[in-house]
């Protein structure tokens, strides 16, 4: 499933080079939602988000997102909401840092 030869061989090695950070982007999203023993697990998986049926297939993932953009990371805007289509977005690391669970605020 995570394979990288396997990826290769249903996309074609031409498109591996420039979908490569995508790919990685994507298997990133599907372990913290599902292998228990991730690191980020308990703030994805183990709270209940989950990835979209249809995101499964990284083919899908590819279509419904596009190549991820240079300097850009996959951003869910309801951060208590699910992987899917309708609430991700490709967002500088800027942006995605003002859209946290959890923002503390610094008393002067």
């Amino acid at each position: 499933m995570y394979n990288s030869k396997e990826h290769r061989r249903r996309i074609g090695k031409g498109e591996h080079r420039w979908c490569s950070s995508t790919y990685t982007t994507w298997t990133g999203m599907r372990f913290r939602c599902e292998k228990k023993n991730h690191i980020s697990y308990k703030w994805y998986g183990g709270r209940g988000i989950k990835v979209c049926k249809r995101w499964l297939k990284f083919q899908n993932f590819l279509k419904d997102m596009g190549v991820k953009p240079r300097g850009l990371t996959l951003d869910r805007i309801n951060n208590n909401g699910n992987y899917c289509k309708r609430n991700c977005r490709w967002v500088s690391r800027e942006v995605q840092m003002l859209n946290t669970r959890v923002q503390s605020r610094v008393r002067l």
